[in-house]
């Protein structure tokens, strides 16, 4: 049982599950999920609190923000889930993520489709439950491409908030000066 135990796909589901961010689409898929992997729901708020009791599926509802890294490093993920069905403009969780060098299996929406190369620095696909289901069950009995992507990520670089906001300054100067009239 060790063996299998240590197969099972490793799934970690950051953030709030709400209705935009998938839920519907997790509870549809929970059980087939299941059957071939560990699911860690981080930071899942109450909306998670029914999955508590499901067999292969840890709830932490809250956890504070400096813990996030731990708790990610504790469960060992082959990946996270990000199954938003709405268009983010960002995504914060995403760039957890990248940071932490935990491939992503995302939606293909808004900024998840945007952000992710797919096969390259995450996986996209599309925002139905068996669309998920068959990605990660690929991902589970063929490693390869997990391994691939999560070595890509070790070599993005990791930009802090400063750095982000001196890009949009330079951005809001240079527009500034083209707007000025000559």
């Amino acid at each position: 049982a060790q063996g299998l135990e240590q197969q099972r796909l490793r799934v970690v589901v950051p953030g709030r599950l709400l209705l935009h961010k998938g839920l519907h689409l997790l509870s549809a898929m929970v059980g087939e999920l299941t059957q071939f992997a560990e699911v860690l729901l981080l930071g899942c708020g109450d909306y998670g609190l029914p999955f508590r009791g499901i067999e292969h599926v840890e709830v932490i509802p809250n956890y504070v923000n400096a813990a996030l890294g731990n708790h990610v490093h504790d469960f060992a993920p082959d990946c996270a889930l990000l199954v938003s069905v709405l268009p983010e403009s960002f995504s914060y969780t995403l760039s957890e993520m990248f940071a932490l060098g935990v491939p992503v299996v995302a939606t293909r929406l808004g900024a998840f489709a945007e952000r992710i190369e797919d096969g390259g620095n995450g996986f996209l696909v599309e925002p139905d439950s068996g669309a998920v289901l068959r990605c990660l069950r690929e991902l589970a009995e063929d490693r390869v491409s997990l391994e691939r992507v999560a070595s890509n990520l070790q070599t993005q670089p990791v930009r802090s908030a400063g750095e982000m906001v001196g890009d949009y300054r330079e951005l809001l100067r240079r527009d500034a000066q083209a707007s000025v009239p000559s």
